[in-house]
């Protein structure tokens, strides 16, 4: 129990990379509570197909700066530390901000893709999610709690979720796929207030991100014997 503790400090301590994004994350929402204007830049850097028709498209970028509430930015900031702090420990930390930079992106496309047009899109979990699949796309035999699945069945699991939650969001014009949705939605209220499609951009991103990392790598002997053949 020590060695964890003395592991997790460890790999939280030297999380550079993860700490100055939760700063910037919690430093916009502070400047903009204290100023008592977080509707207001909700509806002014969530991304939102009006604001691009506006040539807002700085957009695609900032909603991930605004959250809905000081609940929502808390529950993102722990993922965000709990699963960066560990991916720090494994990859570089340039390639942690590139994650989380194409991550935001993805997200924002896919939920333009497959969200109603009349929704605002804010808050970071597109991050959260590519952290998480990056993470277990590394570690595919791994098996996780509480399901005791595999890195690899598991992160398949997640990016199929999100699909299919994505597809049957009820305000979407997708007829009776839409009252398949309305009906879970019935089941488990609150369930499409989350951009799914937005999560599934942010998972694509981590498990291609995971893949590249783990791909072949070319050596010198590799290149003699291609040489020989």
């Amino acid at each position: 129990m020590k060695h964890r503790l003395q592991r997790s400090f460890l790999l939280l301590r030297n999380a550079s990379s993860t700490w100055k994004i939760i700063a910037i994350l919690l430093a916009f929402q502070c400047y903009f509570t204290l100023l008592d204007e977080l509707p207001q830049k909700q509806l002014f850097f969530g991304l939102s197909w009006l604001g691009l028709s506006e040539g807002k498209f700085f957009e695609l970028f900032t909603y991930i700066l605004i959250h809905g509430s000081w609940t929502h930015l808390g529950l993102n900031l722990a993922a965000i530390l709990i699963l960066g702090s560990k991916l720090e420990y494994i990859i570089p930390k340039l390639t942690l901000e590139l994650l989380a930079t194409h991550a935001a992106l993805a997200g924002g496309l896919m939920f333009l893709l497959l969200s109603p047009s009349n929704q605002t899109l804010v808050g970071s979990s597109p991050i959260c999610f590519a952290f998480l699949l990056m993470l277990l796309t590394l570690s595919p035999e791994s098996k996780f709690l509480p399901f005791f699945l595999s890195g690899k069945t598991l992160g398949i699991a997640i990016i199929l979720a999100n699909f299919l939650l994505a597809l049957l969001n009820p305000d979407l014009p997708t007829g009776p796929i839409a009252k398949l949705g309305q009906g879970l939605e019935n089941r488990v209220p609150k369930l499409f207030e989350a951009s799914h499609a937005c999560h599934l951009g942010g998972s694509l991103v981590g498990w291609i991100y995971g893949i590249y990392m783990l791909r072949p790598r070319i050596s010198l002997k590799t290149l003699q014997q291609r040489r020989n053949r």
